[in-house]
């Protein structure tokens, strides 16, 4: 079984009085959580902590504390109602009348482990990385002005460097009695190790590339982050409250060989899935909700997969390990290997398949079914646009290829 341990600190830092930030590390429930409050010292102080404390106390009324329950979509729920209930207690107490309270709001960053599994729920720009295979992803979004500009590439990074609008948010909890929680699912394999900050601590860099640099550095190295960012704080003298934690995923001693073959298999997935041209242009937090979200099957050989003419609900496979024969009318058209995917078409159409797919070897194929790919790009519509994109090129290139072959014969 994988299970995450935390270790953190919250500090007003050497220029502020007092500290609008929390952190939650809850082990025993493998909640993880920052909250930057703002609206002033007390205001922000007191959004901050009905962040923590209402999420805390949702999951504790809604959910059992076995870690093993597989129901992903509940708890990415459960946790999602558990940051809008924080946003509408706050939104009605800052309306209150209470002078202190008045236009407090705060950010939420939670990471929630269950059965191998993560899902986070975010709302603002504190953040949270993954550092997988010695490489560092953000996979929150920042929800503020500037990303959205860098976004629309209405802005260069160059030109988001110091700008004004750099901390203004176009999100956070309590503005508004509802609030829009981005949620991500993603497979946690061990020795996964994720930093959750506030802006405080990205706040101490002046560059992304410099922040990325110390970050991959620190985790990569034998010291420890915990003081080396505390170094950070006094050297740069930090004017804001600095929120930092790391957490690493681990596994007891009697799971560890169960744990290694989960951690292989998911490697092989994403890496695959990230060097076909189709995924080529989506960014590792999109990949690993993809791969997440797919079935994996191992067939024996002479087993098929699709048959010619048959009617299914549509997916596209990728092989992850074997060999894979594409037949139709009985002829064999190729072979595909490792890193080959089929099956694509029927994400377009809803026509019978058009071959046979039959395994060589013994196979182990990742399914990405069409109910699910329509899914993850309804959330995320830019990667729905990426991936069109990338398959009217190989479409077209195939087409080319077809045309080649055919004025070759004449």
């Amino acid at each position: 079984m994988v299970y995450i341990v935390g270790k953190g600190f919250s500090v007003a830092g050497p220029v502020r009085e007092e500290n609008e930030d929390i952190l939650l590390l809850e082990n025993n429930l493998q909640l993880f959580l920052v909250a930057d409050g703002m609206g002033g010292c007390q205001g922000g102080a007191r959004a901050s902590q009905l962040v923590a404390d209402t999420v805390l106390s949702h999951l504790g009324d809604n959910l059992e504390e076995d870690i093993q329950d597989c129901d992903f979509e509940r708890w990415r729920g459960e946790l999602q109602r558990g940051v809008t209930d924080a946003s509408a207690r706050i939104f009605h107490e800052a309306s209150s009348g209470e002078s202190e309270c008045q236009g407090m709001g705060s950010t939420a960053t939670a990471l929630l482990l269950r059965d191998e599994n993560g899902i986070l729920a975010h709302v603002g720009d504190s953040r949270l990385y993954l550092f997988r295979g010695g490489v560092l992803h953000q996979l929150s979004t920042d929800h503020t002005v500037v990303n959205e500009l860098l976004e629309r590439g209405e802005l260069t990074p160059n030109q988001a460097v110091g700008h004004p609008y750099a901390h203004v948010l176009t999100r956070a909890v309590g503005v508004h009695e509802s609030v829009a929680v981005e949620t991500l699912l993603f497979e946690v394999i061990i020795d996964d190790t994720f930093v959750l900050c506030s802006d405080g601590f990205t706040g101490l860099f002046a560059h992304e590339d410099e922040l990325n640099v110390f970050l991959s550095q620190a985790l990569n190295g034998d010291e420890d982050i915990l003081s080396l960012v505390e170094s950070r704080i006094e050297e740069v003298q930090a004017d804001d409250n600095v929120t930092f934690a790391v957490l690493h995923a681990c596994a007891d001693e009697e799971s560890l060989p169960a744990a290694e073959e989960y951690r292989r298999e998911v490697s092989l997935k994403i890496e695959l899935l990230s060097q076909l041209p189709l995924f080529r242009d989506i960014e590792m937090r999109e990949i690993v909700t993809l791969v997440q979200g797919g079935y994996v099957h191992r067939l024996s050989a002479g087993e098929q997969i699709l048959t010619e003419g048959e009617t299914s609900e549509g997916g596209m496979y990728l092989i992850l390990e074997g060999e894979v024969n594409i037949s139709k009318e009985g002829i064999s058209l190729e072979k595909l290997t490792q890193g080959a995917h089929f099956g694509e078409i029927s994400l377009l159409l809803d026509i019978p398949r058009t071959a046979t797919a039959t395994a060589c070897t013994e196979v182990t194929l990742l399914e990405l079914k069409k109910e699910a790919l329509s899914t993850f790009f309804q959330r995320s519509p830019k990667c729905g646009v990426d991936f069109l994109l990338a398959m009217s090129r190989e479409f077209a290139e195939r087409l080319t290829r077809a045309n080649e072959k055919k004025t070759t014969a004449r």
